[in-house]
């Protein structure tokens, strides 16, 4: 029995872990990345305009359980089909999930006669606001709906059925129901996204994708798209007016929505107008059904021009539509076909958009459009279908005769296989006019190159071409201008007036008094004579502009002759001022003036400029002024010599003040260098003539004699020193020339006086002797000791200063004073015991003798007392035992 109930508990622990793990593992796994089935984002949604989701319709109608999620602004009334999945052969056999206006959201599931139906009222569903509903289906749990944020809805007693209840479904939609009743419940306004989930997500998930949907608009493509369409410009007509105007059109309603637009499906739809604007603007030309083909073969049906295919006879087709956009121009094709147009090399591209007709929706429709120029394929769509984005095309035919447009059944058969070559166009060389306009343009007759007539037919020719360039209605026309042109340009004639007239202008100039060069007046002489050759000859145009070239070329190189200016520069190179031999501000302006001259030469054209370079130039060559900088300072030297101690001869010193004086009055008469060498000459002759005057010498000579030294008064080596002074100075008195040859011998001679030394040998030994007394013992009073000290201490300072023999003894006698003046201590017991002299010993006991002595008597004391205890303790212990 007890195995039965441990049984049982392990089957209750394992559902019990079930329960709670299933709806977790659920949860991770969507907020792992699951991805849904369907996605759309925004749509706009009206009228007959709804968003087709029948490719997933085989995924859709497999699912039993799963979760939708729908975001959404809507502007119209009633029961509104946000998504559904139906079966469109009956008329009660569908699922949609639905908006009713403007206070309920709810679901609708009707199969097999039963209409499983959930309706949710009471909630704010109002217009142009942005709402999110989610319903979610989970088997064994109900169903669940949710609504801007919150769960609204629950039902966990009903069997969940979901889309895979619909029998036979083959339609899904965004904003419609299809269903055979013809109530299709219309949705009005934008889906923003549309997610159908093959799983149930979890309520957090479904509160947080219901309460803060991620719609933040972002117009970065729109408005990049927009200044690209904006820098279209047409001011040189080359585009087709009506797609110019077109896109024009489109620019205006983009900007004028830019301040207005709330949600992306708008901004979306604006960014598609634009670019189909943008992608339908085409050069000026013609629309390939304007045309007659040379020859067409068709699958199905005659080739239709401006609609689509119809399939029996012409005329029976559609207008032509891609992807939701309708074409007012094209060819409409069903494959196998072949369109064959005789170009004749008019036209310079061919476009057109592409793809499978909106009226085929079969999957079997599978077709390939290719271009042919002259049999070279320019062009292959690869496979295209009835889910294919539009294609553009745009091929160069350039000088293509034949071209040819193919269209083939991609390989399956040719069922459904309607193709549209919608918005054909064939562009006109208006290149090829607009550059021969331009060249017509630039051809100038300023001077009167070309005859009137022929100017003004070429300037008609212009005007005409203009207008077809503005308007062309055929590739003929364009290149008829093209050719009018061409005519116009090869029939000026040419106007020999202005080639007489500068004939006539060259003859003018004459060359009587040399103003030109030999070499420039003969060569105009020679241009006019061949210009006057030339017009006997000249028959085009490029022939009149060189003889009026060279003509001119030959005025224009009429030199004015510089020889006198050019001799008048290399003078003036020839002054230099290496030396200083100028003030720095004559010959600046002179260096100026050089400068000045040569880049006249490069620009002289009269006389009068040859003759203001020559002047200015001149004028800076006589303004030269001598630099006597270096007489002033001379004659600042020599005043600087003075004579107040005789130290010149009066003879040689009175030569040099007449000098001076001589100097100064030159300063004012000077002229030239030579005048101003001879001053600077003549004065510095008399300041190298000033003659030293020796007497101070002769005397300081006498005055170092006097000095002796019989008792050895002074040092033995200052002494010699002396006498070697005074015989140099006495050599030195037969060469001195200079005042510092003198100064020199006087200096030397005064050294070696001055270094003269006291001999302090008695000093030193005395000191000595005085420093071997010592107190340490105290036998000397307190006071005379460091009287004795204080003494010691000044007589060594001394040494540093000792000049005289007085100082010397004065230093001697303060020293032995100290030493004579030193006190013993007085007698007493003590004093007397420790420190009485030993009889017939020169030396003193030392301090310690004394002490030491008490300090041994005090150690045997002390033994013989420890011995005496030891030995008493001993005794006693023994008497006790």
């Amino acid at each position: 029995m007890n195995w039965h109930k441990s049984f049982l508990k392990v089957v209750l622990l394992v559902a019990v872990v079930a329960m709670i793990t299933v709806p977790i593992m659920r949860t991770l796994a969507v907020d792992n990345g699951i991805e849904p089935v369907l996605r759309v984002e925004n749509e706009s949604i009206g009228g007959n305009n709804f968003t087709n989701l029948n490719t997933y319709v085989d995924e859709l109608k497999q699912l039993d359980e799963g979760t939708i999620v729908i975001s959404f602004n809507h502007s119209g009334s009633g029961i509104m089909s946000l998504f559904s999945l139906s079966n469109n052969e009956v008329a009660n056999d569908h699922f949609h999930l639905y908006a009713w206006p403007a206070t309920k959201v709810g679901v609708e599931n009707r199969y097999a006669g039963t209409n499983d139906a959930v309706s949710v009222g009471s909630l704010s569903v109002e217009s142009n606001t942005l709402h999110t509903v989610a319903f979610k289906a989970t088997i064994g749990e109900g169903y669940k709906m949710f609504y801007d944020g919150g769960l609204v809805y629950e039902d966990t007693s009903t069997p969940v059925k979901f889309l895979s209840k619909i029998t036979e479904a083959n339609s899904a939609q965004l904003g419609h129901t299809e269903r055979s009743s013809g109530d299709e419940y219309d949705f009005s306004g934008d889906i923003y996204k549309a997610e159908v989930y093959g799983e149930p997500l979890s309520d957090q998930q479904l509160v947080e994708m219901t309460g803060n949907p991620d719609l933040s608009l972002d117009t970065t493509e729109l408005e990049n798209l927009l200044t690209e369409a904006k820098a279209v410009s047409n001011i040189d007509e080359t585009y087709d007016e009506n797609s110019y105007t077109a896109l024009q059109s489109t620019i205006n309603t983009v900007e004028t929505s830019l301040d207005t637009i709330n949600n992306p499906a708008q901004v979306d739809q604006l960014v598609g107008e634009l670019q189909l604007s943008l992608n339908k603007l085409k050069k000026k030309g013609v629309y390939l059904s304007n045309l007659d083909w040379e020859s067409e073969a068709n699958g199905w049906g005659p080739v239709e021009k401006d609609q689509s295919n119809g399939g029996q006879g012409t005329g029976d087709g559609a207008p032509l539509t891609l992807n939701g956009v309708v074409f007012d121009k094209g060819l409409g094709v069903h494959a196998p076909s072949e369109v064959i147009y005789n170009l004749d090399g008019k036209y310079s591209n061919f476009t057109s958009f592409v793809g499978v007709d909106d009226q085929q929706t079969s999957a079997n429709a599978r077709i390939v459009f290719q271009v042919w120029a002259d049999g070279t394929k320019t062009y292959d769509s690869g496979h295209m279908n009835v889910n294919s984005e539009t294609k553009k095309i745009d091929v160069n035919v350039e000088g293509v005769n034949e071209l040819k447009l193919i269209v083939t059944d991609g390989g399956n058969g040719n069922g459904n296989d309607h193709g549209d070559w919608a918005d054909a166009w064939l562009s006109f060389n208006i290149d090829d006019l607009a550059g021969s306009i331009e060249s017509a343009e630039n051809i100038s007759n300023e001077g009167n190159i070309y005859t009137i007539d022929s100017y003004n037919t070429l300037q008609q020719a212009i005007e005409d071409a203009e207008t077809v360039k503005a308007n062309p209605e055929t590739a003929q026309e364009v290149n008829n201008a093209i050719a009018a042109l061409q005519a116009a340009i090869d029939g000026l004639a040419i106007n020999q007036t202005a080639l007489t007239s500068l004939i006539e202008t060259a003859e003018g100039y004459t060359n009587e008094t040399g103003k030109y060069t030999e070499s420039s007046f003969s060569a105009l002489e020679e241009a006019i004579a061949t210009a006057k050759n030339a017009q006997a000859t000249i028959e085009t145009e490029q022939e009149l502009k060189d003889a009026l070239a060279a003509l001119q070329a030959a005025i224009d190189g009429l030199t004015i002759n510089q020889a006198a200016l050019t001799s008048l520069i290399e003078i003036a190179e020839g002054y230099t001022n290496e030396t200083g031999k100028y003030t720095e501000s004559s010959f600046s302006a002179l260096e100026e003036a050089i400068v000045a001259a040569k880049n006249a030469q490069a620009t002289i054209e009269t006389e009068q400029e040859l003759k203001d370079a020559l002047t200015a130039l001149q004028a800076a060559i006589d303004g030269l002024t001598i630099n006597q900088a270096t007489l002033t300072s001379l004659i600042k030297t020599a005043e600087g010599y003075t004579n107040e101690a005789g130290k010149y001869t009066e003879s040689s010193f009175s030569a040099l003040e007449e000098a001076i004086a001589t100097a100064k009055n030159a300063q004012a008469t000077i002229e030239t260098e030579q005048e101003l060498k001879d001053a600077l000459a003549a004065l510095q002759a008399a300041i190298d003539g000033l003659t030293i005057n020796q007497a101070t010498l002769t005397s300081l000579i006498e005055t170092a004699e006097g000095y002796t030294n019989e008792a050895g008064k002074y040092t033995e080596s200052s002494f010699s020193a002396l006498e070697a002074a005074i015989v140099e100075s006495k050599n030195a008195q037969a060469t001195i020339e200079t005042e510092q040859d003198l100064n020199d011998a006087l200096t030397a001679l005064q050294a070696a006086i001055d270094g003269l030394t006291i001999n302090q040998a008695a000093l030193t030994s005395l000191i000595e002797i005085a420093e071997g007394y010592t107190n340490e013992t105290g036998k000397y009073t307190e006071s005379s000791f460091s009287a004795l000290e204080e003494v010691i201490v000044a007589a060594k300072n001394a040494q540093a200063t000792i000049e005289t023999e007085q100082e010397l003894k004065d230093a001697l006698a303060a020293l032995q004073a100290a030493i004579d003046g030193l006190t013993k201590q007085p007698d007493d017991q003590d004093q007397e015991s420790n420190d009485k002299e030993i009889e017939g010993e020169d030396t003193e006991l030392p301090n310690t003798a004394t002490a030491m002595f008490n300090w041994m008597i005090i150690g045997f004391l002390l033994i013989f007392a420890g011995i005496t205890t030891v030995y008493f303790l001993t005794e006693r212990k023994r008497r006790h035992l």
